[in-house]
């Protein structure tokens, strides 16, 4: 469930300075919690179209930022499409925070929706961040919370983890299957997610494993092929441990 989409535009944050940016060279993360709903807030009754919780984490490396992100809303929703936005900002004079970047992901049948996307600026200049549930046909904000984060933290040399094509490219369309997809552990992981990016003729849901030792393993992605041409699915795999580490891997996907 990833997607950009247009910056939503919205007044009052609260804010949270950064500690001093990390040096150019080094990979660095910023952990965000969003728990302050501002005033007039929720604008529904609706609890599948209302916010629980969010948290976020910003990570720069090898110089690129990308933003990982849980949401869950109140209630399951039946049939839904809303979208779940996460605004990364820099705060005015009048203290509203004025979006830099902003990803998006569609709200499906599921209470916990997943963000993972590229941002276009490193993590130190977004000192204020925020979650909204919208309606894109009125692009109306229907919920939202504001967050706060610890500051900037610089992380240990990165692990190298490698994420590979597994097999099982031919995929029918307009209904969920999977890929396979490799993945090379050279140390412990506390944590390891798979994403997949989105493309207007696929779509794909995260996989995420805990406690993995050392070693080779294999993992079903959810793929759902849209169109009946070939696509390319881009995976990213994200390991948290004593060392996190990324790496990406492009998969063709045929339909059969």
């Amino acid at each position: 469930m990833l997607a950009m989409h247009t910056a939503v535009v919205a007044s009052g944050v609260v804010a949270a300075g950064l500690l001093a940016a990390p040096p150019a060279s080094a990979d660095a993360y910023v952990r965000w919690t969003y728990d302050s709903r501002p005033a007039g807030m929720p604008a529904t009754a609706d609890p599948a179209r209302t916010l629980d919780s969010a948290r976020a984490t910003v990570r720069k490396h090898s110089g690129e930022a990308r933003v990982e992100a849980t949401v869950r809303l109140a209630a399951t929703p039946q049939a839904s499409d809303d979208e779940v936005h996460l605004v990364l900002g820099s705060v005015d004079d009048t203290g509203a925070c004025v979006p830099d970047a902003d990803v998006s992901a569609p709200v499906d049948d599921s209470a916990t929706v997943d963000i993972d996307a590229a941002v276009p600026s490193l993590i130190q200049d977004h000192p204020c961040s925020y979650v909204t549930v919208v309606d894109p046909a009125s692009s109306t904000a229907l919920d939202r919370l504001d967050g706060w984060n610890d500051g900037v933290v610089i992380v240990d040399p990165a692990l190298p983890l490698t994420v590979r094509s597994g097999g099982h490219h031919r995929l029918p369309v307009d209904r969920w299957s999977y890929v396979v997809v490799g993945v090379e552990l050279p140390e412990h992981a506390s944590r390891l997610r798979l994403t997949g990016e989105h493309t207007p003729g696929l779509r794909a849901r995260p996989v995420v494993a805990r406690d993995l030792d050392a070693g080779h393993y294999r993992f079903r992605l959810p793929v759902q092929l849209g169109v009946h041409r070939r696509q390319w699915l881009t995976v990213h795999g994200h390991a948290v441990g004593p060392r996190p580490g990324h790496s990406t891997v492009r998969i063709r996907v045929v339909p059969r």
